[in-house]
């Protein structure tokens, strides 16, 4: 039996038992089996590490229970409409894939608590993508080509973890303060040669990273932004040493990153893309 018919056998199952959860991961498929739009009652589908390239358009459209969508690394260059109609979306996953754009409508889906944006090759963000989505928790925009963070970010009032790591920002916009409870925010890797001075107006802020940018300099109201934090990451920067006054300030963190990442690190890290990552692709 070819894989093909194990994985129609295996969605049959799934739809036969009237299990909520699907896992399509890892399995080279190019396209969505049409089978997938009878589980109706599905809440989870893992789709990630396949090589899809035609959009799952008719496959989606049924599906209006879906709570998490997991496209992650595959090959698609334009997203299927019927997924703006799955408003039920607590988590979705688009990253690692070739897109270039995201559609303004993905601002629809407004019950994301995740939404997961890394490396899709975005030079910039539709206006008022993030208008409506006030219940959004996390968002990740790591590894693109951003420039800027587009003012209706402010909107995200529910957000507790960003990461635009590795972009080209130099600036932040301070609506980013009306973001009222966001405690983790990951700016390595862009082009930064000062702290933003928002970044003092965050008042929930506790880490915020800094690692891989310009910043030859802390002055002392820059320095007063921190006393609430509990990590400020500046490695990596032209700034290597700390100033004798910051003696005591183990929480900021200056000079060359080890080569072994300090669990501290690693925590940080595991907030990042988690959706669908644990996922086998197994059919049971």
């Amino acid at each position: 039996m070819d894989d093909d018919d194990d994985v129609e056998k295996y969605i049959h199952h799934i739809s036969n038992i009237k299990e909520t959860s699907l896992n399509l991961s890892n399995r080279s498929l190019r396209a969505v089996p049409f089978s997938v739009s009878l589980c109706t009652f599905l809440q989870n589908l893992y789709l990630n590490n396949n090589e899809l390239i035609i959009p799952p358009t008719e496959q989606l459209s049924p599906l209006t229970n879906l709570e998490t969508l997991s496209l992650e690394q595959n090959q698609l260059t334009i997203l299927p409409d019927t997924l703006w109609n799955l408003t039920s979306l607590l988590r979705l996953n688009l990253s690692h894939n070739p897109l270039g754009q995201i559609p303004v409508q993905l601002g629809q889906l407004k019950n994301l608590h995740e939404l997961w944006l890394t490396n899709l090759n975005l030079y910039d963000l539709p206006i008022n993508i993030f208008m409506n989505l006030n219940q959004l928790e996390k968002l990740s925009l790591k590894s693109n080509h951003l420039r800027r963070l587009p003012t209706d970010i402010g909107y995200l009032i529910e957000l507790r973890w960003l990461s635009v790591e590795d972009n080209e920002l130099n600036d932040l916009p301070d609506c980013l303060q009306d973001c009222l409870h966001l405690s983790y925010l990951n700016l390595n890797g862009n082009n930064f040669i000062h702290i933003p001075s928002v970044i003092g107006k965050i008042s929930s802020l506790n880490v915020v990273c800094f690692q891989r940018n310009a910043i030859a300099e802390i002055n002392d109201d820059t320095l007063l932004m921190f006393s609430s934090m509990t990590k400020v990451d500046l490695r990596e920067n032209p700034l290597v040493d700390k100033p004798q006054h910051w003696k005591g300030l183990e929480f900021i963190k200056v000079g060359r990153c080890m080569d072994v990442i300090s669990l501290e690190d690693e925590n940080d890290e595991n907030h990042s893309e988690s959706l669908g990552s644990s996922h086998d692709g197994n059919l049971e």
